[in-house]
């Protein structure tokens, strides 16, 4: 597993600990900062998102089990990698699918991968509590979290988002959410630009 995710050095785990200490002091802004200037761009390795992206789902498998949520994978291609850290990719995709457990309870989250034109693109959907419209822009704020006591009673700052959206936009990738509306579920893609393809035709369905 090491080895599909590439060698990332000191430099992903010094940027979390210093977001981990700034948040601790009541300093989330200066955490996203300093996480930053803590990534040396120089050294970004490539990373195998389909193993990146299976592991991130079973590794939350558990807290999904817990609140009654079917938790699945799914892969439309193979082969997609992205030169980044795969500490801080697993971080950012790992704070998707928290949120996504965290607004679902006794239904279904389904994490996806694809490839559409020279981008990878990493999906969270979810049948959860769902986005109102107005909430839609400011979603990934700090402090945002949704008005509703589902979410509010699995605790947090209401950071994982704005830290997720801000490791991917320095990868040279984009965060967006979509929603029908409140009570009709949620989905966030991640837009990272490929490195490297070799796609295969065939789907590749796996339920960790």
């Amino acid at each position: 597993l090491a080895a599909a995710y590439g060698t990332l050095g000191n430099s992903g785990m010094a940027a979390l600990a210093l977001a981990e200490e700034a948040i601790l002091e009541d300093d989330p802004g200066m955490a996203l900062t300093q996480a930053e200037h803590s990534v040396d761009l120089d050294k970004m390795t490539q990373v195998d998102l389909l193993a990146l992206a299976r592991q991130a789902a079973e590794d939350h498998l558990w807290r999904a089990h817990e609140r009654g949520d079917d938790l699945g994978f799914e892969s439309q291609t193979e082969g997609l990698r992205v030169q980044g850290h795969a500490v801080l990719l697993r971080e950012a995709l790992g704070n998707l699918i928290d949120n996504a457990i965290k607004c679902t309870q006794q239904g279904s989250i389904l994490v996806g991968l694809r490839r559409r034109g020279r981008d990878a693109l990493i999906q969270v959907w979810d049948t959860g509590i769902g986005i109102a419209p107005d909430m839609l822009p400011h979603i990934f704020e700090l402090f945002v979290q949704v008005d509703h006591a589902a979410t509010k009673s699995q605790g947090g700052l209401g950071i994982g988002l704005t830290l997720a959206r801000r490791i991917v936009e320095l990868h040279g990738g984009g965060v967006r959410a979509k929603s029908p509306g409140e009570g009709q579920g949620a989905t966030f893609v991640v837009q990272l630009p490929v490195k490297a393809v070799h796609a295969g035709d065939a789907g590749d369905r796996v339920h960790p």
